[in-house]
């Protein structure tokens, strides 16, 4: 009974998860720590951006008296697959920067452009220039790794 159930759950994962060429993990090729998530379903698409920043005393709050090295951050892009562009949005930069982005992938990278950004109402009380941090036409290019 335990393997008929197992397998069909594992039958209905493939169904309901249907992946494209571009699903996988991407390296930034110009930033050490930077890595692209992706994961679609149709023409959904969802993303993480990883980055490992290091931060070379910048004052952080202290956690139990841990003075941290790194900040890790992971941002959320969610949107639209249309062939192989997707356009996507999320918040970037602790949360500060609304980003607007185009990501055209080939078998082997993901080309990442930057459409538009704007603080959110957290970027606009401390004064984010959100604009700035993440100009249109910023362009970030990342491999496929997995």
């Amino acid at each position: 009974m335990k393997k008929i159930i197992v397998s069909a759950l594992l039958s209905a994962c493939g169904v309901a998860f249907a992946a494209s060429p571009y699903d996988g993990v991407f390296q930034e090729r110009d930033e050490v720590g930077s890595y692209l998530s992706v994961h679609t379903n149709g023409n959904v698409f969802i993303g993480t951006l990883y980055n490992i920043d290091l931060l070379n005393g910048v004052p952080v709050a202290l956690f139990n008296g841990l003075r941290p090295r790194q900040l890790n951050t992971w941002n959320l892009l969610q949107g639209s697959l249309s062939g192989n562009v997707a356009n996507v949005s999320g918040e970037l930069l602790l949360n500060h920067c609304k980003v607007n982005a185009q990501i055209a992938f080939t078998t082997t990278t993901a080309l990442v452009t930057v459409q538009s950004a704007t603080s959110t109402p957290l970027g606009q009380e401390v004064g984010v220039n959100c604009a700035k941090q993440y100009p249109a036409g910023d362009r970030f290019i990342f491999d496929k790794v997995f």
